[in-house]
């Protein structure tokens, strides 16, 4: 299991190489697992899932696809040649996708729209899209090459404290906190927790206690 997600009534989705599907109780209660690919079964690792309604959003680098529950039927679309599908994020009611080479797209009316400006991170790894504020911006954080915030309708760079951190040790994805800070794991230097302002408020690391 590369991926995982649950809905309102308990089924739990999950995604691995070249597979997907879904965990359901039996009348027994034991989980079972039912594959929801079809014949379609070479489109690399799912390294996301997204529940949302009467939708689950499966993505991975070669076709997202989007499964209606209710109706147990699929929609889906392929990723073009040298240009995989890369992260994928629900924020503020919509649905982006980072294409490599394309940049940030939006899933608009059953379609794939590139996002006007959204090409500043065609050579960027986006690892986390979040709310930034009840006022519907939005913060994007990449790999290495620090945060941009949204407004939903132009980017600007975002300068914080922990850049040099983020750029040493590769941000891997981020969450907003009740409090209105931000939560940053990294592949290589542990955890950060960054102020709306940009702050530097905290890191936790092996010595700390993580693991790794």
């Amino acid at each position: 299991v590369h991926s995982m997600t649950i809905d309102k009534t308990g089924n739990i989705y999950t995604g691995g190489y070249n597979d997907f599907g879904v965990l359901t109780p039996n009348p027994g209660g034991t989980l079972q697992y039912t594959s929801l690919t079809g014949k379609n079964k070479n489109f690399g690792y799912v390294n996301c899932i997204y529940w949302e309604g009467k939708n689950v959003f499966f993505n991975s680098p070669g076709r997202l696809c989007r499964w209606d529950i209710e109706r147990n039927t699929f929609s889906g679309w392929n990723s073009a040649q040298g240009k995989p599908f890369q992260n994928a994020f629900q924020c503020n009611g919509e649905f982006y996708i980072h294409i490599k080479n394309t940049g940030l797209v939006q899933l608009k009316q059953d379609a794939l729209k590139e996002v006007a400006g959204g090409t500043v991170f065609k050579d960027k790894t986006i690892s986390m899209m979040v709310p930034y504020d009840d006022d519907g911006n939005m913060l994007i954080g990449t790999g290495t090459n620090g945060f941009y915030l949204f407004d939903g309708v132009s980017f600007r760079p975002f300068p914080t404290a922990a850049d040099d951190f983020l750029k040493n040790n590769r941000l891997m994805h981020g969450i907003r906190l009740s409090s209105g800070d931000f939560a940053l794991a990294t592949y290589y230097g542990g955890l950060a927790v960054i102020g709306p302002g940009g702050a530097l408020k905290e890191t936790f690391n092996k010595t700390d206690g993580l693991q790794d």
